[in-house]
């Protein structure tokens, strides 16, 4: 019986062995500790445009038949190079007209300011001195007539014209002095300041035609590339109808709309993309200006670009700032995340088991995602804080497991 009980013994220890090591292995898993945070950071992409640094649409001030455009779409120009022509024949001859006009204007001013010509002086004086010999003659007559009259050797008609006579002579006398002190005084003043003011109109319509004429002509503002070309030779133009729009060449800036709360944040901004390049960019202008629609304010980036970079106006660019958002979250990584009912999302927590500390058993945390950037995601959970949370493989996982700690990060 002794033997018997002995042998039951060692069998039933066998047998529990046994059991103890047909349990299944534990799953190792991986996790982290999270810590909760008050904020997070988060990037933000605004998209904007490439424009030209300046840009303009010439035209002719005056309208007129369009004769030569010099450049075509394309095409480079060099400031100061002219690219178009008006035709200005008519301009030209009224040009010659207005200088024929101020020719003659000018010779009579040179009249009025040099006087009258020595022999026409000489003539009137001449003239004064014949006179003042009729005077001397008349008055001889009159003189002999008075001596006479009175005796009745003439006839009382015959002594009253000799006294008209005289004294007739002594009027022309007086008229020829009058005119040679004119001839002496020269042109009056006004009537040179009057001349020197037809001349002065002259010219000043003479130099409205050469602004004229001058406008006739359209000049590149600035080293440009011709991007539009509306009229060819031989067309009849409007004033300030578009000829040709030009863009400056090799000077461009990116243009963005951003809200007002992030424009110490673009200040600093240091590159900007375009496609798949990155650009340096320059010192960056903000418009003092908000949209009244978007609620944004236009910020200016200056690129710093090469020709054989090919960037074009109108292509369109990136800028990345990053905002703070003042928020109670946890950051996980995306691959903490289980779906969870009703289009929620959960994560797996590992609490200490209380019998083996080298095993963890699986909780289930519900959790609110707030912002995600493709690799992290920050979350609203009620989950403790420097909590152990699964980070890869928790489709293999399910609330109530028991499983063991692999790797911690």
């Amino acid at each position: 019986m002794a033997a018997v009980l002995v042998l039951t013994a060692g069998c039933g220890r066998d047998v529990a062995m046994s059991a103890v090591d047909a349990r299944p292995p534990l799953l190792p898993v991986s996790a982290m500790a999270v810590c909760r945070r008050s904020s997070f950071v988060r990037s933000i992409t605004y998209y904007g445009r490439v424009e030209p640094v300046r840009t303009t649409a010439l035209s002719f001030e005056f309208g007129g038949r369009l004769e030569s455009v010099a450049i075509d779409e394309g095409s480079e120009v060099r400031s100061g190079c002219v690219v178009a022509r008006l035709d200005t024949s008519i301009l030209e001859a009224e040009r010659a007209v207005l200088l024929s006009r101020r020719a003659a204007e000018s010779a009579v001013l040179a009249r009025l300011r040099r006087g009258e010509r020595k022999e026409i002086i000489a003539a009137a004086l001449a003239k004064v001195r014949r006179l003042e010999s009729d005077v001397k003659l008349a008055a001889s007559d009159r003189r002999r007539a008075e001596k006479v009259v009175a005796g009745g050797s003439i006839s009382r008609s015959a002594y009253d014209q000799a006294v008209a006579l005289h004294e007739s002579a002594g009027f022309a006398l007086e008229e020829a002095r009058q005119r040679l002190d004119e001839l002496k005084a020269g042109s009056r003043e006004e009537d040179i300041s009057a001349q020197v003011s037809r001349v002065a109109s002259t010219d000043a319509e003479l130099k409205l035609l050469d602004v004229r004429l001058s406008k006739a002509t359209l000049v590149a503002p600035f080293d440009a590339i011709c991007v539009g070309r509306f009229h060819d030779e031989g067309d009849a133009l409007l004033p300030a109808e578009v000829v040709l729009e030009l863009n400056e060449a090799d000077a461009l800036q990116a243009r963005f709309s951003v809200p007002a709360q992030q424009l110490s944040a673009a200040q600093q901004s240091r590159c900007v993309h375009v496609g798949d390049r990155r650009y340096a960019a320059g010192d960056i202008v903000q418009v003092p200006q908000v949209d009244g629609r978007s609620r944004t304010v236009d910020v200016v980036i200056p690129l710093k670009t090469s020709p054989h970079d090919r960037v074009l106006p109108g292509m369109v660019c990136t800028l990345g700032l990053e905002k703070r958002i003042p928020e109670d979250c946890l950051e996980l990584p995306l691959s903490a995340l289980v779906a969870s009912i009703r289009g929620l999302w959960s994560c797996y927590r590992l609490r200490e088991s209380d019998s083996d500390p080298e095993v963890y058993d699986v909780e289930k945390f519900d959790v609110t995602p707030v912002h995600t950037d493709g690799d992290r995601v920050y979350v609203v959970s009620a989950l403790p804080d420097q909590s152990l949370v699964v980070n890869d493989g928790v489709h293999k996982l399910s609330p109530g497991m028991r499983v063991r700690l692999a790797k911690t990060y």
